[in-house]
């Protein structure tokens, strides 16, 4: 800038320069972080848009732990989107994550629930049925212990017709960890099947 001054007796300038420094702005997301359900194994990407100016600095958090980047866990920038890639999950790995974006002009953070369910699998019978052979009057008990995830639901038949813990002379239970018994007390003829 230059300001002039004249006269008849002759003229003066004087110059100075203006330096306008930008504005701060504080960070703020465009784009929020979501809880997201996966399966184990599946792979996770968190994924926020971040505006600010300075450019915030990122920070990424798991259950308020600093998260570092490993060969399973990296952390991407495209444009203002920036994501936490984890190739493959595990269990352990559900919890809370949350992202910090800091600059001069404040900080935002942004945060989620990540839940990791056990992979699906089909039951499995580890202990089968085994032919049983009693007199009348007798007790007989049936067992067998199944695997799967989830937990599979166990339904006793006999000659096709559901069986119930309602149903005279039978007794059924479950241990919880997969052994299931079905018992006929005082056997007849009947029970044959």
């Amino acid at each position: 800038y230059t300001c002039q001054a004249k006269n008849r007796a002759g003229e003066r300038s004087t110059k100075a320069i203006l330096s306008v420094a930008s504005a701060n702005v504080a960070p703020s997301f465009t784009d929020q972080l979501r809880d997201l359900v996966i399966d184990e194994g599946d792979r996770i990407s968190l994924t926020v848009g971040v505006t600010g100016k300075p450019d915030p600095d990122i920070q990424w958090f798991f259950n308020d732990i600093i998260i570092r980047e490993s060969p399973n866990l990296r952390f991407e920038k495209f444009g203002k989107n920036v994501s936490l890639v984890l190739r493959e999950a595990k269990r352990s790995d559900e919890g809370t994550y949350s992202v910090k974006a800091t600059n001069p002009a404040g900080q935002k953070v942004s945060g989620c629930r990540v839940t990791v369910r056990e992979p699906k699998v089909a039951p499995r019978f580890t202990a089968q049925l085994r032919d049983i052979f009693i007199d009348e009057g007798q007790s007989a008990s049936f067992e067998v212990s199944v695997t799967g995830s989830p937990k599979p639901e166990v339904e006793w038949q006999k000659d096709g017709r559901h069986v119930t813990r309602m149903t005279p002379g039978i007794k059924l239970s479950d241990n919880g960890r997969g052994v299931y018994q079905l018992a006929v007390s005082d056997a007849l003829v009947s029970d044959t099947g």
